[in-house]
């Protein structure tokens, strides 16, 4: 089930970096992909360290935590759009 999940959100992701590119008609360089996908990891990151603080009673970790992987959704998005309007230079 947890591997659905990430491949799930994988392929959500994967509609956001395509979009960025599709929206501002470039083509996305060899490594954009794999860029934007690095903060993909960081996010699993996060909400990972963020279970463990929770099954040890530290709600203030978990809140600061699952904050910063809805910050990768952002960041994630910012980078794919950056990265097209790059593309186009």
């Amino acid at each position: 089930m947890a591997t659905n999940s990430k491949q799930d959100e994988i392929l959500a992701f994967r509609k956001i970096f395509d979009e960025a590119f599709r929206v501002k008609g470039s083509q996305p360089g060899p490594d954009d992909w794999s860029t934007c996908y690095s903060i993909v990891e960081i996010r699993w990151t996060s909400l990972a360290l963020a279970e463990q603080y929770r099954k040890d009673g530290d709600r203030l970790k978990v809140q600061k935590l699952e904050e910063k992987a809805e910050e990768c959704q952002q960041v994630f998005s910012d980078l794919a759009v950056y990265l097209a309007e790059e593309r186009l230079q």
